[in-house]
């Protein structure tokens, strides 16, 4: 398959629709800008790319890929399930914001400290943490440990001069 012919396919949606069917078409569409681009623009084409990891990491990588993965439930869902793509939700402020919108997204933030820590700086993330009971509850934990490593301070403070 040359390029030139590849992108002639894609300029047709019956062609981009009888790429997708392919394994080896999908992934010579995964490995061209115009390809790729032409795939995020159909739903049939999106829901493609979600099913393969290669065409998840590919969307992941480039702005408007990830962008049209969080516009579905399809595509945020799969997004979740990777590590990469926790990552690269994170990142971003609508990625972040479109977590916090679904129960899903939120409990996946809460399990990893680095999305626990990206909840707590934004106001929509700690607001969807307070309003929320698994978010609360994950809060509290925290929480708690600092109670309880300034009790430790606070300890240290008083019987240090009983010490000496």
């Amino acid at each position: 398959m040359t390029e030139a012919g590849l992108n002639s396919l894609i300029m047709i949606e019956a062609g981009l629709n009888s790429l997708i069917m392919t394994e080896a078409g999908l992934n010579s569409l995964i490995m061209t800008e115009a390809g790729l681009n032409s795939l995020i623009m159909t739903e049939a084409g999106l829901n493609s790319l979600i099913m393969t990891e290669a065409g998840l990491n590919s969307l992941i990588m480039t702005e408007a890929g990830l962008n049209s993965l969080i516009m579905t439930e399809a595509g945020l869902n799969s997004l979740i399930m990777t590590e990469a793509g926790l990552n690269s939700l994170i990142i971003t402020e609508a990625g972040l914001t479109s977590l916090i919108m679904t129960e899903a997204g939120l409990n996946s933030l809460i399990m990893t400290e680095a999305g626990l820590n990206s909840l707590i700086m934004t106001e929509a993330g700690l607001n969807s943490l307070i309003t929320t009971e698994t978010g609360h509850n994950s809060l509290f934990l925290t929480e708690k440990r600092r109670s309880y490593f300034m009790m430790a301070d606070t300890l240290k403070v008083w019987t240090t001069p009983l010490i000496c």
